[in-house]
C-alpha cells in the first residue's frame, strides 16, 4: 500500500483545520479517487453491503469532520455545507503548508532590511553607515527600498488571498476565536505600517518585524501551543519571580548598609563605589552574582578587607543561587506538568463531545451504526481531512477493533474508542523468500549452509568490529601530525596507511555483499545500521575512484572525510551499553519537543533583538568622531578594548543578526555583565531591564521548561521496563506498545484478511497509555453486558495466538533483529 500523504504522522494535539503547519491533503484526494472501486469494492466485501459511490450524505460529511476534530482533541470551525465552500475548502487545505513557507519567509526579511537607524543615518549625513567597517553590522545583503516593498508587498498579498480564500470556505467562520481575530488584525496592521512606512517622507521606527512574528505565532501551531503552555505557568514563575525580587531587594540593602560608612582606611571603598553605590547598583551586582558569572570577582574587596564579609556572600548564594534558582525549576517542571495533564484532560473532554455529537449526525434511530455507515465515515475521512489514509485492510481492521462485540454494528459506547483506534498502526509482516528457495541448488550444499550462517553469526560481527577498530586506529595514526603529536616517517607511514585504507575498503565491499547476497535486499536494507554502512561504503569506494582516476578531480580530503564517517560505525560498540541506549532513546525522543521549544525560543530572541535594534542600533562602534565611543571607553573598559581583536564591539544590536546572535550569547550567561555594560554604557542603567527581562524569560522560563520535557522523556524510558508487560487473562499478551496479531479475526470480528500484522500504538500526549489502550481495544472492559464478555470468550483464541506468538518470536528486541522477517507498511 502506498501513503500518498509520507510517513503520515501527527501530532494529535495540534492539528486546527483553519491553522498552518498542519499535515497536507494534496495526496489524500488523488488516491481516494484514483483507488475508489478498489476500496470501496473491499470495504462492500467485508461488511457485506454495497456502497454507493458519489458524494457522501451531509450528516456523514459533517460527522466527519467532528470525528476530525475528536481526534485531535479540538473544536474548530467546519466549512461551509454548499458546493462552493466544500470547493474552497479543498483549496484552503492545499494552501495550507506553502502559507506557512510563506509566512516563515515573510519573517526571515527582517534579515536583509536595512536597519531603520542607518536610513536615518543615511537622510541625515548621506552616509551609509550599515556598509561603514566602523560601524559593525552581520555582512547581510541589504535589499534596496523598492525591492523590499516589492517583495513585502508579494508577501502580504498572499496572505490576504489566504484569508480571502478561507472566507469563501468558512464563512464568518474565518473570524471565529481568538486566534482567527488577532491574525485579521494583525494583517490590518501590517498593511497599514507599510502604508505608513512608504507615504511619509520620514519615520522613525517600524512595526513590521514585531507584525510579522506574531503573525507566525498565531497561525503556526507549534510555536503558539508552546506559548500556551508557557502562558499557564507564568502565574506561578511570576510569584516567585516577584519574591526573588523582594529577596534581592532586602539583600541589596543588607549589603548597601554592611559596605558603606564611614571607615578608618577606606578597606571597603571598592566595594561601597563599584557594587553597592546604590540600591538598584546593589540589586544588579546580586543579580549578576546569581549567574556566578563575576564570581569570585566582586567578593574579593570586601573579602581581603574583612574575612567575614564572606558570610554576606555565603548565606546569599546558599539562599539564592544553590536553592532559589532550583526551586524556579522545580516550580516550573511541576506547573508544566499540571499543564499538560489540564491540557490532556480539555481534549479528552473535547474528543467525547465531538463524537457524541458525530455519532448522532450517523445515528438514523437504531441506536447503532451499521458497517455501511462506518464505512462511509471512513471513505469521507479519506477525503479532505488530515487523518492518516485509510487503505482497505486498514480500513478492516479499524472497523473490527472498534466493534468489540463481533455483530458488525457499532453502539455509541464502542463509537467513543474510534479516535484510539484511528491512532493504531497496523504493518503487515510478511515472510521474507526463503534460501532454499532463492538458491535451490546452492542450498543443498553443506558449506554455502555453513557460509550463511557465519554472515548472520556473532563471529562474523565481531570480525567487523575488529575490522572498524584497527581502521579507526589507522585514520588516529594518519592525523597524529594534524593534531600536534610529533611523529617520524611519515612517507613511509603515509604510503603504508594508502595500502591498508584500499584493502579495508575492498573489505567492507564484500561485507555489504555478502550480507545482500545471504539475507536478501529488503531484509538487509530494513535496519538502520546496514543502511548507514551502505551509504559510507559505497561513498568511500566511489569517491576514491573518482579522486585517483587519472584526470579526475584531484582532493585527497574528500576521502579522508569519507574515510572519517566510517569511523562512526564505531558507535555500535556503546549501543550495546544500556546506559548509552538510555542517553540514545532519550535525545532521539527529545528532538520533536525540542525544535518546537526551539521555534518559541527563536519568537522570543527575535522579538528581542527587533527591539535591541530600535534601542541600540549604531550606538556600539569603533567610530572615533561618534559620542557614543567616548562612552564606551570610559565607562566600559572591559567591552571596548583598545585592540580590535579583543574588543566586544562586534556583539550589537546593529541588524537584526548581530541582535540574534547577541542575544543567543547571552543565553550562555558568561561574561553577561561585560557585555550589558557596554549597551548600558551608550544608554541609560535602566535599560538593563532588557536583559534582565530576557535572562528571565529566554533562561530561566524557556531553558527550564525544556528542562522539564527532557526529565519528563528519561523518567518515562527508565520506567517502559516496569510497564513493558501487563497480565492479560493470565498470559502476558502486551510487550511495550506493540502486539502481534492474526489479521483474520479481532475481538470476534472477521475481517477477511490473512496473515500477521504488528499492532503499533502511538506516542500521543492526549491518548492512554499504551498498553491500557491496547487492552481496551483488543480486549474489551470486563464491565460491559452478557453480551460483549460472550464475544470476548469468542475472541479468546485469537488473544492465545497473539500470546503464543509472542513466545515463540520472543522480546520486542529480538523480534526487530530477525533476518527472515520484513515489514511491508500500508504507508511508507
Amino acid at each position: 500500500m502506498v501513503n500518498p500523504k509520507g510517513d503520515g504522522k501527527q501530532d494529535p494535539i495540534r492539528q486546527p483545520l483553519m491553522g498552518g503547519d498542519g499535515a497536507g491533503e494534496d495526496g489524500v484526494e488523488e488516491r481516494a479517487n484514483g483507488d475508489k472501486g478498489r476500496i470501496d469494492d473491499g470495504l462492500a466485501a467485508m461488511a457485506g453491503i454495497s456502497v454507493r459511490l458519489g458524494s457522501a450524505a451531509p450528516n456523514v460529511r459533517r460527522a466527519s469532520r467532528f470525528v476530525e476534530d475528536a481526534f485531535f482533541g479540538v473544536s474548530r470551525v467546519h466549512p461551509l455545507e454548499t458546493p462552493q465552500g466544500q470547493r474552497w475548502y479543498h483549496v484552503a487545505s492545499k494552501v495550507r503548508d506553502p502559507m506557512v513557507l510563506v509566512l516563515w519567509c515573510y519573517v526571515l526579511l527582517t534579515f536583509f532590511e536595512r536597519p531603520q537607524w542607518c536610513i536615518h543615518s543615511a537622510k541625515l549625513r548621506s552616509l551609509d553607515m550599515c556598509t561603514d567597517e566602523l560601524y559593525p553590522t552581520f555582512n547581510a545583503p541589504f535589499l534596496n527600498r523598492w525591492a523590499d516593498l516589492a517583495i513585502e508587498l508579494v508577501f502580504l498579498a498572499l496572505l490576504c488571498g489566504q484569508l480571502v480564500v478561507q472566507y469563501l470556505a468558512f464563512g464568518r467562520g474565518t473570524f471565529a476565536g481568538l486566534l482567527n481575530k488577532m491574525f485579521v488584525g494583525l494583517m490590518v496592521l501590517a498593511v497599514a505600517d507599510v502604508i505608513y512606512a512608504y507615504t511619509t517622507p520620514y519615520s522613525w521606527t517600524r512595526l513590521a518585524p514585531f507584525i510579522r512574528v506574531l503573525l507566525l505565532t498565531v497561525r503556526h501551531k507549534e510555536i503558539h501551543g508552546q506559548f500556551e503552555v508557557m502562558w499557564r505557568i507564568l502565574p506561578a514563575f511570576g510569584s516567585i519571580s516577584v519574591l526573588f525580587a523582594v529577596f534581592l531587594l532586602l539583600f541589596a540593602w543588607c549589603g548597601c548598609i554592611l559596605f558603606t560608612g564611614d571607615t578608618d582606611e577606606g578597606d571597603m571603598d571598592i566595594e561601597e563605589n563599584l557594587y553597592f553605590s546604590s540600591l538598584l547598583e546593589g540589586m544588579w551586582t546580586l543579580i549578576v552574582l546569581t549567574t556566578t558569572n563575576n564570581s569570585p570577582n566582586m567578593i574579593m574587596p570586601a573579602y581581603t578587607a574583612n574575612r567575614l564579609a564572606i558570610l554576606y556572600y555565603m548565606l546569599f548564594l546558599l539562599l539564592a543561587y544553590f536553592f532559589g534558582l532550583n526551586m524556579i525549576t522545580a516550580i516550573i517542571y511541576k506547573e508544566y506538568n499540571n499543564s499538560r495533564e489540564n491540557n490532556s484532560a480539555k481534549r479528552l473532554a473535547q474528543r467525547e463531545e465531538s463524537l457524541r455529537q458525530a455519532f448522532a449526525l450517523l445515528d438514523e434511530g437504531s441506536g447503532s451504526l451499521s458497517a455501511e455507515k462506518m464505512m462511509e465515515m471512513f471513505k469521507e475521512l479519506n477525503r479532505a481531512t488530515e487523518i492518516d489514509y485509510i487503505a482497505e485492510d486498514r480500513a478492516r481492521l479499524l472497523f473490527a477493533a472498534v466493534d468489540a462485540d463481533g455483530n458488525k454494528a457499532v453502539t455509541e459506547e464502542e463509537f467513543m474508542s474510534v479516535c484510539d483506534v484511528l491512532q493504531v498502526r497496523f504493518v503487515e509482516m510478511k515472510m521474507a523468500v526463503p534460501l532454499e528457495v532463492r538458491f535451490p541448488v546452492m542450498f543443498k550444499k553443506r558449506w554455502f549452509r555453513s557460509f550463511c550462517s557465519f554472515i548472520n553469526g556473532k563471529l562474523f560481527e565481531y570480525i567487523i568490529d575488529g575490522l572498524l577498530l584497527m581502521n579507526a586506529v589507522l585514520f588516529a595514526m594518519e592525523s597524529a601530525q594534524t593534531v600536534g603529536w610529533n611523529t617520524e616517517n611519515m612517507t613511509y607511514l603515509s604510503v603504508m596507511s594508502d595500502i591498508m585504507e584500499t584493502c579495508f575498503s575492498l573489505l567492507f565491499v564484500l561485507e555489504v555483499v555478502a550480507k545482500v547476497y545471504v539475507n536478501g535486499w529488503a531484509t538487509y536494507w530494513r535496519k538502520f545500521s546496514n543502511k548507514f554502512d551502505f551509504v559510507v561504503t559505497v561513498a568511500t569506494v566511489v569517491a576514491s575512484l573518482y579522486v585517483y582516476l587519472p584526470g579526475a578531480y584531484s582532493n585527497a580530503k574528500l576521502i579522508r572525510w569519507l574515510q572519517a564517517c566510517r569511523i562512526l560505525r564505531v558507535v555500535r560498540f556503546l549501543v550495546r551499553w544500556r546506559s548509552f541506549r538510555v542517553i540514545g532513546t532519550t535525545f532521539v525522543k527529545m528532538l520533536g519537543p525540542a525544535t518546537r521549544l526551539l521555534k518559541v525560543l527563536f519568537v522570543i530572541i527575535f522579538l528581542f533583538s527587533a527591539l535591541g535594534v530600535e534601542i541600540f542600533g549604531g550606538k556600539i562602534n569603533r567610530d572615533p568622531n561618534s559620542p557614543y565611543r567616548a562612552e564606551l571607553e570610559n565607562k566600559a573598559h572591559g567591552f571596548a578594548h583598545p585592540a580590535k581583536e579583543y574588543d566586544f564591539v562586534a556583539v550589537n544590536f546593529n541588524d537584526m543578526l548581530s541582535g540574534m546572535v547577541t542575544l543567543f550569547m547571552f543565553l550562555v550567561v558568561n561574561n553577561w555583565d561585560t557585555l550589558v555594560s557596554g549597551f548600558v554604557a551608550v544608554t541609560s542603567p535602566w535599560f538593563r531591564i532588557f536583559f534582565v527581562a530576557f535572562h528571565f524569560l529566554g533562561v530561566l522560563l524557556c531553558l527550564n521548561v525544556a528542562t522539564s520535557f527532557i526529565i519528563d522523556i528519561a523518567i518515562e524510558f527508565y520506567s517502559v521496563d516496569d510497564k513493558r508487560k501487563v497480565i492479560f487473562d493470565g498470559g502476558e499478551a502486551i510487550v511495550g506498545n506493540e502486539i502481534i496479531i492474526e489479521a483474520d479475526s479481532i475481538t470476534g470480528t472477521e475481517t477477511g484478511l490473512k496473515g500477521r500484522y504488528r499492532v503499533i500504538m502511538p506516542d500521543s500526549q492526549i491518548a492512554q497509555d499504551a498498553n491500557e489502550l491496547m487492552n481496551r481495544i483488543f480486549h474489551p472492559s470486563k464491565n460491559k453486558s452478557e453480551a460483549s464478555s460472550s464475544a470476548r470468550e469468542q475472541a479468546q483464541p485469537t488473544l492465545q495466538q497473539v500470546q503464543s506468538t509472542l513466545q515463540r518470536i520472543g522480546s520486542t528486541a529480538n523480534r526487530l533483529k530477525l533476518p527472515s522477517v520484513y515489514e511491508q507498511d500500508d504507508r511508507p
